[in-house]
């Protein structure tokens, strides 16, 4: 491996290295001077291999337009401050694809260039607070002030990839705070120190996450897949890092989904994805509850919804779910980042059960039409919630306590769904415990305020409960946050 230099430079010398480089690129056509009264085209690249297939934002801009591989064109009435690509996928030169499963970020106060690329590395610095931390930070991982807001070369490839990954592993894994998970892992990066060798910098990396082993920042950042997260960092062989790599590539005609089975989490559950009632793909969860699949999409259509279903047969559990190609797009890759619905739970099986209760109202319906179903789900979430949770809370029941019904937990919940108005426009649904003896009755209705509360209290079901993640609310919080932050101390002027 290439020995890195700049390691021993002093911060001045580099800063001004970097501001001789800068001016002598000011002369760069590519982009124009800025105005406030006309619409100025930016080049952006968005690199860690060429990265196709992404969205670009920034505020005051339009949504990027890809030119070629790599390459978009951004259409602002001034230079953005922060811009955020959002998905999107690179091909190595051994033909693997690989996706970009959290937004990456370039924030331009940081160095005032005109080359505006957007890579994993910057992504790592885009919150820190001045060019002495950045300087710092770009030691740790073996690059300096210019390099690390530069297209990677040959040597730092591997770290990119590997930058990559660990956002990938993040994202399968349920974060939900990604700039809290990006800060504290830059700070332990950081404190690590300088390296010599792009090998030392991805076990730098490494290091600093095993590091943050039941850190309280580390829990906050993530909904419930820390321990996987965790794992599976662990796991990644980095002296063999292009071997290790290969199990997180996907097929040209393939969707890669991952979940999660969620009440409490539900182990080793069998997991089925149907399609027109044709099972498409089968798997079973990890000791973490984690699943993932995947899918051969390519005959799924505007119309096509793909059932996911868990079962658990020794606690006499089965959770439904259902995700539609609208929902999909032209993903390579769909995480609980882009749809809570992949966590299989109370809440998604209850909204199964009174979609189900609601298509059925329909005589000439044969099957589930998308558009339908994505018509009631809202509904339900806006005029029906109340019942929702009634009905997630009776199942609730039924896996966390002692209580046991004859049916697994998807019949008893068809079984105690109950419709008002046998019209599709006007009906309503309510909860029955009447086709069960008096004793059952009786205990799951003083258990029932209980799970209530408990839904409510767990921000994971009460979300999910409430409305599915949204990935352009993600991306837009994600601007404005980082777009409110102060000015930057010690930033590079191009003047």
């Amino acid at each position: 491996m290439k020995i890195l230099k700049n390691k021993y430079m002093k911060l001045s010398l580099e800063l001004l290295s970097l501001s001789l480089v800068l001016g002598a690129c000011s002369c760069n056509n590519d982009i124009e001077e800025f105005s406030t009264d006309r619409i100025i085209a930016f080049n952006v690249q968005l690199v860690d291999d060429l990265i196709s297939n992404a969205k670009i934002e920034a505020l005051e801009c339009d949504e990027g337009i890809e030119q070629s591989k790599g390459n978009y064109t951004l259409m602002c009435s001034s230079k953005p401050k922060i811009l955020i690509a959002k998905g999107g996928y690179y091909t190595t030169e051994n033909n693997e694809i690989h996706t970009i499963d959290l937004p990456l970020v370039l924030n331009t106060e940081l160095i005032n260039n005109e080359a505006l690329i957007i890579t994993p590395a910057t992504t790592m610095v885009a919150n820190l607070s001045s060019v002495e931390e950045v300087y710092e930070f770009a030691l740790s991982i073996g690059l300096n002030l210019t390099s690390i807001y530069d297209i990677p070369t040959q040597e730092s490839q591997n770290l990119f990839r590997y930058l990559n990954l660990i956002n990938t592993l993040a994202a399968e894994n349920g974060v939900k705070d990604i700039i809290l998970f990006r800060r504290f892992l830059v700070n332990k990066i950081k404190a690590k120190g300088a390296v010599d060798t792009f090998d030392e910098a991805i076990l730098n990396v490494k290091s600093s996450i095993e590091d943050l082993k039941n850190n309280k920042d580390l829990l906050d950042a993530f909904s419930f897949g820390t321990e996987s997260f965790l794992t599976e960092v662990s796991n990644v062989n980095t002296g063999e890092l292009e071997k290790a790599m290969k199990q997180y590539e996907i097929a040209d005609n393939k969707v890669v989904f991952t979940g999660f089975i969620y009440d409490k989490l539900l182990p080793f559950s069998s997991v089925t994805a149907t399609l027109n009632g044709i099972v498409i793909g089968t798997t079973q969860a990890d000791k973490n509850a984690k699943w993932k699949m995947a899918l051969d999409t390519s005959n799924v259509n505007d119309d096509s919804l793909i059932i996911i279903t868990a079962i658990l047969e020794s606690e006499n559990v089965e959770f439904k779910t259902m995700i539609s190609q609208k929902e999909i797009g032209k993903s390579k890759k769909v995480n609980l980042i882009d749809n809570s619905s992949l966590l299989l739970s109370n809440i998604t099986t209850a909204e199964y059960v009174m979609v189900d209760n609601m298509m059925k109202i329909d005589e000439n319906s044969s099957s589930w039409n998308a558009e339908d179903v994505l018509k009631i789900r809202k509904d339900i979430k806006e005029t029906q919630s109340d019942t929702l949770m009634e009905l997630s809370a009776a199942i609730k029941v039924i896996v966390d306590t002692n209580l046991s019904v004859s049916e697994n937990t998807l019949e008893y919940a068809m079984k105690i769904t109950k419709m008002n108005d046998q019209t599709k426009e006007s009906s309503v649904i309510h909860i029955s415990f009447e086709d069960y003896n008096d004793s059952i009755k009786e205990a799951i209705l003083e258990e029932l305020p209980k799970q209530i509360v408990i839904i409510k209290e767990d921000e994971i079901l009460n979300n999910q409960r409430l409305k599915p993640i949204e990935e352009e609310k993600i991306v837009s919080e994600l601007i404005e946050e980082l777009d409110s932050q102060p000015t930057l101390t010690g930033a590079i002027s191009t003047n």
